[in-house]
């Protein structure tokens, strides 16, 4: 009795594995359909020279002289190149006191307005200069 009800139950399982398999390949297939549709569309490029030039902001490059060592190269490497590119970017929050954060987090809590954030003091890249 044992041996055939356990034999019924792994059955059963793999059944229910074959199923989610079936179904992740279904989903698949869909994303892949969707891409393809998207794919077709044809991609809009305005030459560089019709586009008007863009001036590094003083505020945005203060905020990425704030970050970690580790990421102040790179995000001055990719600043500049949006810079060249003629697209505009603006840095608004690298480093966070914890006293910040703890501000942001009470919004939409113990504030007044809109939740900003999710993370508590000490849980942002931002506490950290690791947010670019």
């Amino acid at each position: 009795f044992w041996h055939d009800l356990l034999e019924i139950l792994l059955e059963m399982k793999n059944i229910r594995r074959v199923n989610v398999k079936v179904k992740t390949l279904e989903e698949k297939q869909k994303e892949v359909e969707f891409d393809e549709r998207f794919a077709e569309q044809p991609v809009v490029s305005i030459p560089l020279e019709a586009k008007p030039e863009v001036k590094e902001a003083k505020p945005s490059l203060d905020r990425i002289k704030k970050l970690h060592l580790k990421l102040r190269m790179e995000a001055f490497q990719i600043y500049r190149e949006l810079i060249k590119q003629r697209t505009p970017e603006r840095i608004t929050d690298t480093l966070r006191t914890f006293q910040e954060q703890e501000m942001l987090y009470a919004n939409g809590r113990t504030k007044p307005g809109k939740i900003v954030t999710k993370a508590k003091p000490g849980q942002s890249y931002h506490n950290y200069g690791l947010a670019p």
